[in-house]
């Protein structure tokens, strides 16, 4: 499975792209996967080092490399553009898809279903460990927040107004 994957790579790697910008509008769509600089383009570098990433460790076929091949920087992404779980993290189980639909017939010939299984819970393992990563990148973004609250609120009482919503007394009756 590993041969048919490094061969099939590029097919299942377009394939497996298209479905993970579905999940965002037309024009971001076009936007993330057409353009690569981590300047220009920071969402679709992110992207396209994950996918390269992921994809590497599962032609190796070593179980053990398959966490680092997880990107923080791409669940951070998710995390703060505000998916839910279930979409955020869905680039997992939409390689699933992507692998059957590009390596469907291979499959087949070769024999080789007890591999693919042996992929997919490779693959099971995976989303859930992005999912302790994608909880922790939310849980850090809330403690941010609640940062910048209590600092606004602090100053927005040494500025002297009673409520933190309300601007700072001039004096001046309206």
């Amino acid at each position: 499975l590993g041969e048919l994957l490094t061969q099939r790579r590029p097919a299942l790697r377009n394939c497996w792209q298209s479905l993970i910008l579905e999940s965002y509008p037309p024009d971001a769509r076009a936007f993330f996967g057409n353009r690569r600089s981590r300047f220009q383009n920071p969402v679709g570098a992110a992207l396209d080092g994950q996918m390269e990433a992921l994809l590497d460790a599962l032609a190796g076929g070593d179980p053990a490399s398959d966490s680092a091949a997880l990107s923080d920087d791409w669940i951070k992404i998710r995390a703060v553009q505000g998916f839910d779980p279930s979409v955020a993290l869905n680039f997992i189980p939409l390689l699933k898809q992507a692998l059957r639909e590009t390596l469907e017939p291979d499959l087949h010939q070769q024999n080789l279903r007890s591999e693919l299984q042996d992929l997919e819970m490779r693959l099971d393992r995976l989303l859930l460990a992005a999912f302790d990563r994608y909880m922790e990148a939310r849980e850090t973004m809330y403690q941010i927040r609640i940062g910048e609250w209590r600092r606004s609120t602090y100053l927005a009482r040494r500025m002297g107004a009673a409520d933190p919503t309300e601007a700072p007394a001039t004096g001046e009756e309206t």
